[in-house]
């Protein structure tokens, strides 16, 4: 059994033989929620370094009866949206304040008045409105004043019976918190019977919201040891919401205190996956703690699933490495690379091994979350590969081919077609060419060039201005002229021909490698979860896999 502190219990439970608003107003907490958890079980679940990364501190002295008292800051009222799977996860029953805060509930009021035209409907919202700052305020008696006026108006001012939200509201103020304990005001059937309400008005144009108000409406019926209904109206919320902790949690506990432990263990296990803080108000609960076989039962069940889980999270992250690696351009990996967003991904895996060492509910689902950081790192270390092969295959081709580099810049296409061409162009062109035709030494015939060579030699030590030395100049040019004209000039011609070509080739086909390049991406299976609580392990589609081809359709 706890030890006869109230307080030290996480959350209401009929065995305490405690009123519902007794506990709240016993366990009020000062900005700390304060419970105590079963040593027996503690080390399957957390270690205390485990449990400070969570925030949640273990006072230094035990609690006696073999108990330990923890803390945790409780949870701020968060503005915003959020899905369902997120508010479940991050709902304590005690801490409600919050959920009015959450998605549809929180729609300023001049949006709704764009629904609701009339002058009464508008009076009726901002009572609504006035509501939820006094709710924020904890100002509850004068919230529930706000939001009675809003539903059933006052004098000649109409109410509105049909907005879900004022219900909603209503629900959570008649339902109480930590800080909200008046027991003129907490009533938990009036809480099941707006919450109620809500879900009927909301299920066919915001279901999200009708489930939430069903989960809602199960921890009512709950908490008024309405056992029955709270399975109903939990289960009903779930169908719409199957991943909100909170929810799953509660009904677990009422199949429990309903004698159903079968069905029990197995939506506990599931509200541990879904949020593994849950097992830590197990193993608080006094009525799972009386019954040590059943609560063994459910951390095994929770443990062996959160183990095959990161083995399979483990395998897939390896497997998306392996395919990471296949990457390659121009025979260079994405691992030759030495890309660091490549070295950071490689490093999780053996990081998430060393988390899980310690095979605790918390070490595993520590480890899962660094794996699904790594998903979520792997499509930036792939656009860094991208980016680095195309700057490589853009250096490969980046200037078009210059005629000069090929031809003196003097010699025209119909000069080399007609054969013809000024002696004094030839001269200057053999001349200013010199450092091209030395270049292309190697693709000349050898005779041919030393011949040319040995001529223009000559041409540039004569004495040009003498008679003697034109004379032998134009001799010398003569034989330079026909010897260039018909080998060095076409085949310097075709040369540059051909490289300007090759070129055109080379852009058009840097185009489309860099299209390719650009259209790289890992399977769809390998994308970040939307969710951390739930990982998908299903494989590629066919059509993915056969356009990857190789790696891609080993998978």
């Amino acid at each position: 059994m706890l030890p006869n502190e109230f307080s030290s219990l996480y959350d209401h439970t009929p065995s305490a033989r405690l009123s519902y608003g007794d506990f709240l107003r016993i366990k009020q907490p000062e900005g700390t929620l304060r419970f105590g958890i079963d040593n027996q079980f503690k080390d399957r679940v957390a270690t205390n370094p485990q449990l400070s990364e969570r925030g949640i501190a273990v006072a230094p002295a035990n609690l006696e009866h073999g108990f330990t008292m923890l803390s945790q800051v409780m949870p701020a009222m968060e503005t915003g949206e959020s899905d369902g799977a997120e508010a479940g996860n991050q709902l304590h029953w005690g801490c409600t304040d919050g959920l009015i805060a959450q998605s549809q509930i929180n729609f300023e009021l001049d949006e709704l008045v764009q629904q609701n035209k009339t002058a009464g409907s508008k009076w009726a919202y901002e009572q609504f409105e006035q509501g939820c700052s006094q709710f924020r305020q904890q100002l509850y008696r004068e919230a529930f004043q706000s939001v009675s006026r809003a539903i059933d108006g006052e004098g000649t001012n109409q109410g509105n019976k049909s907005e879900f939200r004022f219900h909603f509201l209503m629900g959570l103020i008649r339902l109480g918190s930590y800080r909200n304990t008046s027991p003129g005001i907490v009533n938990p059937p009036l809480a099941q019977h707006a919450f109620l309400t809500a879900a009927r008005l909301a299920a066919a144009t915001h279901p999200v919201e009708a489930g939430h108000a069903m989960i809602c409406a199960g921890r009512a019926a709950l908490v008024a040891g309405d056992i029955e209904d709270a399975i109903a109206h939990t289960r009903k919320g779930l169908n719409t919401l199957p991943t909100h902790a909170a929810g799953m949690y509660q009904l677990g506990r009422a199949l429990f205190l309903k004698g159903m432990r079968k069905e029990a263990a197995e939506r506990l296990a599931d509200a541990i996956l879904l949020d593994v803080e849950r097992a830590l108000h197990a193993i608080g609960d006094p009525d799972f703690v009386a019954a040590k076989d059943f609560l063994d039962g459910v951390l095994q069940q929770a443990l062996e699933r959160y183990e095959e889980r990161y083995k399979q999270v483990a395998e897939r992250y390896r497997r998306a490495l392996k395919i990471l690696r296949d990457f390659s351009f121009m025979d260079v990996s994405i691992e030759d690379m030495r890309l660091r967003s490549f070295a950071a991904t490689t490093e999780i895996p053996g990081s998430a091994e060393a988390i899980a060492e310690s095979k605790t509910l918390f070490a595993y689902n520590t480890a899962i979350d660094r794996l699904l950081e790594g998903f979520r790192l792997l499509p930036a270390c792939l656009e860094e590969f991208k980016g680095h092969s195309i700057r490589l295959l853009q250096q490969q081709v980046l200037h078009p081919p210059r005629r000069e580099d090929y031809l003196p810049p003097n010699i025209s296409d119909e000069s080399l077609t007609e054969g013809k061409t000024s002696r004094t162009g030839v001269i200057t062109g053999a001349v200013s060419g010199i450092g091209v035709f030395l270049f292309e030494s190697s693709k000349i015939a050898g005779p041919i060039y030393r011949g040319i060579l040995e001529s223009m030699s000559e041409l540039i030590l004569l004495p040009l201005g003498t008679a003697v030395g034109i004379t032998v100049a134009v001799s010398i040019v003569e034989d330079v002229y026909r010897e260039f004209t018909r080998s060095k000039y076409k085949s310097a011609l075709a040369a540059y021909d051909a490289a300007r070509h090759g070129y055109n080739a080379l852009k058009r086909n840097q185009e489309k490698e860099i299209a390719e390049i650009q259209e790289m991406s890992l399977p769809q299976e390998f994308a970040p979860p939307a969710e951390t609580g739930i990982v998908k392990l299903g494989g590629p589609d066919d059509a993915t896999a056969k356009k990857r081809g190789g790696a891609w359709a080993k998978l």
